[in-house]
Order: structure tokens, then sequence, then C-alpha cells
């Protein structure tokens, strides 16, 4: 391969490859010889981009729950001050469910989730079985002075018990809201990990010839005050020049803290080589033995 230009995940080469320039985001392998060129590994656009995408995902679902959340409650608080104006104030109370105290109406699901998700059922669907045959009954028995002593106002009393189908159906939506923030939050958080933990390195089964480069691009997320992340990175860097004699080569290695240095080795050492990045420092390794550069 002579004078290519390729950017990907992974790049793997069976023969020789001469003045081209690779980049990665994970790892470079190449059979032959590499005689000249650039290669860098370690680029994370396609990390940036996942993470921006699950970054606005984490934010809207944030907002939509904290939305649902508010019309719940408000919801909550417009059905008891329609029960409190009626001559004899309606309880609404079904146990742990559906809490009727301190001025609202306020539901709780939590304790119905298991179950449905045993089932496998749609929870739409199921909630609005278990309200028909379950929530419904209960309450007409609790408010049954209600509809004796005023059985003309049974239409008042269908309009609140839809009031509160709606509140159920409002908390259905907010808990299944914050259950996709949860897992966005989740993704978010392994993406930020994967970016920090992932390993790059290049794999050269012939000869590393002078005027090759190789840089590692190391990324990292700065937190800011908002609760959100900045981008940002540093480099390492190996370039592989001619030596002071013939045969010989010069490595000259700039670490990721900005120290530079260099050393004098034999061109038949730069065979069958694995350049890496160990704590921000250049490393490779030929035959199992790992040489520092410092």
């Amino acid at each position: 391969m002579r004078d290519t230009k390729i950017s990907a995940a992974n790049i793997y080469v069976g023969g020789v490859v001469t003045g081209s320039e690779l980049s990665a985001a994970g790892e470079v392998r190449i059979g032959s010889d590499v005689t000249g060129g650039r290669i860098t590994v370690g680029d994370y656009e396609l990390e940036r981009k996942n993470l921006e995408t699950c970054r606005m995902l984490v934010e809207h679902s944030r907002e939509q729950a904290e939305s649902l959340a508010r019309r719940a409650g408000q919801d909550g608080k417009r059905m008891d001050k329609s029960c409190r104006a009626l001559r004899i104030p309606l309880d609404f109370s079904v146990g742990r469910i559906v809490q009727h105290s301190e001025g609202r109406v306020s539901v709780d699901l939590s304790s119905l989730y298991p179950s449905f998700d045993k089932k496998e059922v749609d929870l739409s669907v199921a909630l609005a079985e278990f309200f028909a045959k379950g929530i419904v009954g209960v309450i007409a028995r609790t408010n049954r002075k209600y509809l004796i002593d005023y059985p003309a106002r049974e239409k008042v009393f269908m309009q609140l018990l839809r009031s509160l189908r709606d509140l159920f159906n409002a908390v259905l939506e907010r808990d299944e809201m914050q259950k996709r923030l949860s897992a966005a939050e989740t993704e978010l958080e392994n993406l930020r990990a994967a970016l920090s933990d992932r390993e790059s390195s290049i794999a050269v089964g012939g000869r590393l010839a002078p005027q090759t480069e190789i840089e590692f691009i190391l990324p990292w997320l700065n937190d800011t005050q908002d609760g959100g992340f900045d981008f940002a990175h540093k480099t390492a860097q190996l370039s592989v020049r001619p030596g002071p004699l013939a045969g010989q080569c010069e490595m000259a290695v700039q670490q990721a803290n900005g120290e530079r240095s260099s050393v004098t080795t034999e061109l038949d050492e730069l065979e069958g080589l694995v350049v890496s990045i160990d704590d921000g420092k250049v490393r490779w390794s030929q035959v199992g033995a790992a040489v520092e550069m410092v």
C-alpha cells in the first residue's frame, strides 16, 4: 500500500505500507514493513459523536421526566381541590397505590411493576385492566355514602374517576421516562469509562523504517460546573529518523507530558515491533523485551 490515506476504527494491512497516512481509534496491525508515512492511533471522533448524542438524550430525557413529574403533581392537586369542593368530600385513597392526603392525590405504581414485568404484558394495557377491575371497585365502596345520598351526582363521581385514570397514565408515563433517563445516564457513564480505559497500539510485522511518524492521542473529559463535560486530549509521539551511522536510526519521543528524549538503535532491532502507550509514555517491544522511552 503506497501513498494511501485511511481512517477507521481499526486498520489491518497484510503487506508493505509506504508513505501512507493511517488513522485509527483502536489498533493498527501491519504484516510487513512500514517505510515512511504517518500512523495515528487514539482518534476519538466517533466516541465524541456518541457521547454528544448520549448527552443530548440524557438532557432531553431529564427535561421530559421533570415536566411529567410536574404535570402529575399539578393533576393530583387539581383533583383534590375538585373533591373538597363537593358537599361531602370524596376519598380516593387505595392502600399504597393511591394516597389522598395533604391537599393532593398521588399515585405510586412501583408495587405493580414487578407483577406486570413477570407477565410480560403491555404496561398501559395491564394498568387499564387493573384500574377497571381493582381501583374503581375500592373507590366506589369507600365513597358509597356519597353515591347513595347523591345519586344525581354520579356523573361528577365518574368524571373524577376519569381524572384519576388520567393521573395513573401520567404517572406511568413519568416512570417510563425516568427509566429511559436512568438507562441513558448509565450508557453515558459507560461511554465515558470506555473513552478513558481504551488501549491503542501499533504492531509492525516487518521493519519500521526511518521517516515514519507515530502519534498517540490520549483523550479525556473535563467535568463542567453545569454538570456537563468538555473534551480534551494530549498527544505522545514517536519519530523514526536516520541515525548517525549506516544501519542505525534515531528514535525520538515526545511523551504526553511534553518531555522529549531520543535513543539511537540498530535498524535490525526495529523489526517485529509493537508500539504502545502506557501511562502517557511511549513504549515499544520486540520479541517480548519492552523498552520504555524516557
